[in-house]
């Protein structure tokens, strides 16, 4: 393939978030308002994200198929667990 037909292609592939972003706001708008209202039990002393920020990360890769590598990032999240209500 030359290098203008690459660039071609690369110009009609769309951006994956943007879509994502498109489907969701379109289906289900008040998703990460509902993430806002999420109850968090941790310590606010030990808080460096909001609970919107968190939820939101996970539900991005989630989406993007993200697996955690490593053994240390496995051991961190298999304990946590989150309550609504």
């Amino acid at each position: 393939m030359s290098r203008e037909q690459e660039r071609s292609k690369r110009k009609l592939e769309k951006n994956p978030v943007v879509e994502c972003n498109k489907i969701q706001n379109k289906y289900y708008s008040e998703l990460f308002k509902k993430f806002s209202e999420v109850k968090d039990p941790r310590n606010q002393s030990y808080i460096d994200y909001s609970v919107k920020t968190m939820l939101g990360t996970l539900y991005y890769k989630c989406i993007g198929g993200r697996h955690a590598s490593g053994r240390g990032t496995a051991n961190r999240s298999s304990g946590c667990f989150l309550r609504y209500g």
